[in-house]
């Protein structure tokens, strides 16, 4: 659940610590019914996460991204999997435990990591009682990914495709297509978003 929040308080008084948010009035909806769980289940202690919000990879890049792979998977004649997994060890970002760490594990040499995690980069190995073990850094996959972070794996893709003179499109339509949204469109996602919330609680 999203809230944009405008301030906070926090102040002692007596035996009781009070905490005061403000949020902005698009969140209200979502604030209250935040207020209501929390009432239902007071006294009661809860798990709290709070992340930074972060806009999905739009449909729009990843249709380009696939179109863009497959051209590519042929100029190469190599597999579209094997391709994707190429790239996201190049471009892609790690994945990241809930302290923000990158998840690190290791397997002896003669284990592939494919049955452990699906995506993964090797970053070194080391030998434990004579046997050699390879060290891995897990990635995410790009159905994971932010805007952000799927504009960069794009990119890469795009330098890949330049480099065997694959046409990619104009300057334009890779604004457009690389999911950089006006603020009017956000704000109707965002609407859009919250209505369907209000219909899902409403069922």
């Amino acid at each position: 659940m999203k809230l944009k929040f405008t301030n906070l308080h926090i102040t002692d008084s007596g035996d009781k610590t009070l905490l005061i948010v403000e949020v902005h009035k698009d969140s209200d909806y979502a604030a209250r019914v935040i207020v209501d769980e929390i009432k239902r289940k007071a006294g009661k202690l809860f798990n709290m996460a709070i992340t930074e919000y972060r806009n999905s990879r739009t449909l729009t890049q990843n249709a380009y991204y696939w179109t863009l792979l497959n051209k590519l998977k042929n100029v190469l004649k190599t597999g579209e999997d094997e391709l994707h997994i190429t790239l996201l060890q190049r471009y892609g970002q790690d994945q990241k435990d809930e302290n923000g760490n990158t998840v690190i594990f290791s397997l002896r040499s003669d284990i592939s990591p494919v049955g452990i995690l699906k995506y993964s980069k090797a970053i070194g190995t080391g030998e434990v009682n004579g046997a050699e073990f390879t060290h891995y850094k897990a990635l995410k996959g790009s159905s994971e990914m932010n805007t952000a972070e799927m504009n960069v794996l794009i990119d890469g893709l795009i330098s890949e495709c330049k480099e065997v003179g694959i046409e990619t499109d104009t300057p334009q339509e890779l604004e457009r297509l690389r999911g950089i949204w006006s603020e009017k469109q956000t704000e109707q996602s965002v609407r859009h978003t919250e209505e369907g919330q209000r219909q899902s609680l409403g069922a």
